[in-house]
């Protein structure tokens, strides 16, 4: 009995043990990928700030420092709360080097931890913007539209995304919600505008511009709104024209 009892003694010590020991890896790898992250984070905030003042090349540098750490750490284990952080970070290391499909492997990384990251979200379809690859645009900014359904920003990139993938119909919806949340940005007017004018929408062109006559403008932004008034005003005559066309012979005839 007392052999019995010594051997699952030794049998649970040596349980405990071997989970203290895997315990104490994981935290180890864990505090090193933490550290390797944070020193990544501060070659990228660094690089923005030299970049802001003109230093490129500067900031290149450091730029490609966090990228090749990130390739020494990127498939090692470790978990930590902030991880996503540290993916970000990598992400916008390497979207700044130009590496677009790299960066939007980060940012996936990132959002397999922080589903709901704004700004991961946003970096990502900045990215996929960089390739063309509009579907992930759209994707990611409609997850950050039903996230943050205020944002002007937001609404507007996601109109840009459905209008060059040629879905114009779809963009105006979200022009349109770009412009009731920031009036002030005359640009967002524009491609609405011109938005309007492809799909034939002569009313709803007028009514915008009405909405802006009276306003403080810049004078290219003048210019560009007197071409649209005038082209609405020969589109509204070819249209008339075109109404008149199947009658005029009846009315003709009828005399």
């Amino acid at each position: 009995m007392k052999n019995s009892f010594n051997k699952y003694f030794l049998f649970l010590s040596f349980i405990y043990l071997v989970l203290f020991l895997s315990s104490l890896y994981f935290g180890v790898v864990s505090l090193k990928k933490a550290m390797a992250f944070a020193t990544i984070r501060t070659y990228s905030i660094n690089g923005e700030k030299l970049l802001k003042k003109g230093k490129a090349a500067i900031a290149k540098t450091l730029w490609h420092r966090g990228e090749q750490l990130y390739e020494q750490i990127e498939n090692k284990p470790g978990y930590y709360t902030q991880v996503y952080k540290g993916f970000h970070d990598a992400g916008q290391c390497l979207f700044r080097l130009g590496k677009y499909q790299q960066a939007i492997a980060a940012f996936n990384q990132a959002l397999r931890v922080h589903p709901y990251s704004i700004s991961d979200l946003g970096r990502r379809a900045a990215a996929a913007d960089k390739i063309g690859d509009y579907d992930l645009v759209i994707e990611s900014l409609s997850l950050c539209e039903q996230i943050y359904p205020l944002n002007w920003q937001v609404a507007y990139n996601l109109a840009d995304a459905y209008r060059k993938t040629g879905k114009l119909a779809q963009a105006v919806p979200y022009y349109e919600q770009a412009w009731e949340r920031n009036p002030r940005q005359i640009p967002i007017l524009l491609q609405l505008l011109s938005s309007h004018l492809t799909l034939g929408n002569l009313g709803a062109a007028d009514r915008l511009i009405k909405q802006v006559e009276n306003r403080k403008i810049k004078p290219k932004e003048r210019q560009y709104l007197t071409r649209a008034e005038k082209i609405i005003t020969i589109l509204k005559a070819k249209k008339a024209r075109e109404a008149e066309k199947p009658y005029g012979p009846r009315i003709r005839k009828s005399r």
